[in-house]
């Protein structure tokens, strides 16, 4: 078995910053070779959606969605009635969430996330 440290050098130094190291190589069976891979997904996830969060906030038709909507204050009175309290979701709630590991049942899962960021321009 192979560990983060026998990666080549650019993504050792990237993928061992925070100590968490995930075991790549071959295994015994299929199930614990999907278990690896799904441990490993879990490791790549936990590095990039930060990135893609920080890269979604920057970008100049991300400046509705930074923080909760000021519906009361734009005069949006129908806005509760239209927009369900689930759909209410801002990269400021997506962060938050990404966090506290809300995105995570043992691993995590890419899917919620994304979820979340397309409910942000839905």
């Amino acid at each position: 078995r192979r560990s983060a440290s026998s990666l080549p050098g650019p993504l050792q130094d990237e993928y061992s910053d925070d100590g968490r190291t995930p075991d790549f190589g071959a295994s015994g069976s299929d199930e614990e070779e999907a278990d690896e891979l799904h441990q490993l997904l879990d490791f790549w996830c936990q590095k990039q959606l930060p990135r893609y969060l920080r890269r979604l906030r920057a970008v100049p038709q991300a400046t509705l969605f930074q923080g909760p909507l000021p519906w009361e204050a734009a005069g949006l009175t129908d806005y509760r009635e239209t927009i369900r309290e689930d759909m209410d979701v801002d990269l400021l709630l997506v962060g938050e969430r990404l966090q506290n590991d809300e995105y995570a049942d043992q691993l995590i899962r890419p899917n919620w996330f994304w979820d979340d960021v397309n409910r942000c321009w839905g």
